[in-house]
């Protein structure tokens, strides 16, 4: 009677934690599925000019963010940081990049997302300026020639493209088509930058203006995006315990 009673209640005793078990997985599983696709933030650097004839020493860091920080899943923020502390008068002249193998009809510029706000002009980057004919799907330029418009050193430029159909993937980015400069020395990337009021100083240059181009690095999805797998992955652990120590019993 006594080893009836045992059994019975090691039998319930199963019955309601792999019930617990399972809810609580398919709660994890759920928030897991509600968590952004594949948020993420990329960093890169452009460098340039190894050119003889262009100025050296040019940085421009640049940020990409998707799916997060109030920047929905089908929509890309972009910040270009200009870091050339030995050409103190740089400034952007414009800013070409790749997406996918998108092109203007799929990518638009979100109205009014742009700082400075005179950076409105969005178009193709066929032969980008100063890349010694490299063509880039997107380019971003301002309009007129006000000064309170330069991106400069000190002034970032910010600005958000959307995928008109669909959302944004981290492959959009780190497989994005790469452009090639006709000039080897230049080289390729997934994106460039024409800068000026460079100082001929730097590398002994004759030219004051000069081009830097990079590629999108490898990136980590945000924690917001693990956080549901690392939860379901740990339930799954946890319910593969329990069973492994009913079977031993």
């Amino acid at each position: 009677m006594n080893n009836n009673i045992s059994t019975a209640l090691s039998t319930m005793k199963n019955s309601v934690s792999t019930l617990v078990g399972s809810s609580v997985l398919a709660a994890g599983i759920a928030i897991a599925a509600t968590m952004p696709a594949q948020a993420f933030v990329l960093n890169t650097q452009l460098t340039g000019d190894p050119r003889p004839g262009n100025p050296d020493e040019l940085f421009v860091d640049v940020t990409i963010t998707s799916g997060e920080a109030g920047v929905a899943a089908n929509q890309a923020k972009f910040i270009v940081d200009i870091n050339s502390p030995l050409h103190s008068n740089i400034k952007l002249d414009d800013f070409f990049f790749n997406i996918g193998s998108y092109t203007t009809s799929e990518v638009s510029l979100v109205s009014g997302s742009s700082t400075p706000s005179a950076w409105t002009v969005f178009g193709n980057g066929t032969n980008a300026n100063g890349s010694g004919g490299a063509d880039f799907a997107f380019s971003i330029d301002r309009t007129g020639g006000n000064p309170s418009g330069n991106v400069t050193n000190s002034t970032d430029l910010e600005f958000i493209v959307q995928l008109n159909s669909g959302n944004f993937a981290l492959s959009d980015f780190l497989n994005a088509d790469v452009s090639t400069s006709n000039d080897a020395l230049l080289g390729s990337g997934q994106m460039g930058v024409h800068l000026q009021s460079l100082n001929t100083a730097v590398g002994g240059a004759s030219s004051d203006s000069g081009f830097a181009m990079g590629s999108n690095n490898a990136a980590v999805p945000e924690p917001t995006t693990m956080g549901g797998f690392i939860l379901a992955g740990g339930i799954l652990s946890q319910l593969r315990r329990k069973k492994s120590n009913k079977d031993s019993e």
